[in-house]
């Protein structure tokens, strides 16, 4: 459970790999905490799925190979100077 500040929204998927609650909303905080407190299915269900969207998204070597990709395009895009 997170609140929607910053890049949070980003990194979990509410409803699928956590819940992402309104800045500054106490209420809504608690509520979706109750709510898993209460479902233990349900939060080993989020917990599974935010666990392999870091493995997916997020571990060193995708971010080597995305950065890697972005290099190779920019650089086969480039232009020559001309003299």
């Amino acid at each position: 459970v997170a609140s929607a500040a910053a890049g949070t929204p980003d990194v979990i998927e509410d409803t699928v790999t956590g819940f992402v609650v309104p800045c500054r909303d106490s209420d809504a905080l608690a509520d979706r905490l109750l709510c898993l407190a209460r479902d233990p299915q349900l939060s080993r269900k989020m917990g599974k799925a935010g666990r392999q969207r870091v493995l997916d998204s997020f571990d060193a070597q995708s971010w080597i190979d995305q950065y890697v990709r972005l290099y190779n395009e920019l650089w086969s895009s480039r232009k020559e100077p001309t003299n």
